[in-house]
């Protein structure tokens, strides 16, 4: 059987293999991100207008009552767009800052800090795939509260009524919500394939998922 570049072992770093992680990247988050939009939509309404908006079912009976279907799925080309360029970037940028640094640390030191390696260059990811998903999250925001109808008409809105700073004005809240959860998968999944840590695991990533939420909550109510 012929190899074919998607059938032949990639080399580890080289041009496709970072291709390769960019196109799973993108693919495996872009997509995922697109079906919870209902839930994430009713989660900003309800952070944002908790008196109206009190519950899951009471707020998905709301939204779909007042707006129908489109209503519940407000937001989803925001949600595409936005995270497949970030998961695009993070699993890309991910294995190429891990190389980067274990070249400046030295073997010596990658043998006995492993782990700092992986955290340092899964911060360094998650800083530049977080800033290019900001300018989508603070359109989306606006679009799941009645800002505009999506993100074509947003975008220009957006940009005409604040500029280029207003694309970023939800940085802080985005980077707060995302390092700490993608840092500590990032950082366990290599464990988490081990039978008797897979439940140890999705405990740590829901204990860090509860403490950044308090950060989009508090802001939320402010804008982005």
């Amino acid at each position: 059987m012929e190899q074919t570049w998607a059938t032949k072992e990639l080399e580890p770093f080289s041009t496709n293999y970072y291709a390769a992680c960019a196109f799973s990247g993108m693919i495996s988050t872009g997509s995922v991100h697109l079906l919870v939009t209902p839930f994430d939509m009713l989660k900003v309404n309800m952070q944002a207008n908790p008196e109206k908006y009190t519950s899951v079912l009471s707020s998905f009976g709301i939204v779909y009552r007042e707006q129908g279907l489109k209503g519940i799925w407000k937001g989803w080309g925001s949600k595409l767009y936005g995270f497949s360029f970030q998961g695009a970037c993070k699993f890309c940028l991910y294995e190429y800052f891990k190389r980067f640094y274990s070249g400046v640390a030295g073997s010596y030191y990658i043998r006995a800090n492993k782990t700092s390696i992986y955290a340092a260059s899964s911060l360094s990811a998650q800083i530049i795939a977080d800033t290019a998903l900001c300018p989508f999250e603070s359109i989306k925001v606006r679009v799941q509260r009645g800002y505009a109808k999506g993100l074509t008409d947003g975008l220009p809105r957006l940009y005409c009524s604040e500029g280029f700073t207003g694309l970023y004005k939800g940085t802080f809240v985005t980077l707060g919500t995302q390092l700490t959860l993608s840092v500590n998968i990032l950082l366990n999944l290599p464990k988490f394939l081990h039978y008797g840590t897979v439940a140890r695991g999705l405990i740590v990533c829901l204990a860090v998922a509860f403490s950044s939420l308090w950060i989009e909550t508090s802001l939320m109510k402010q804008g982005r």
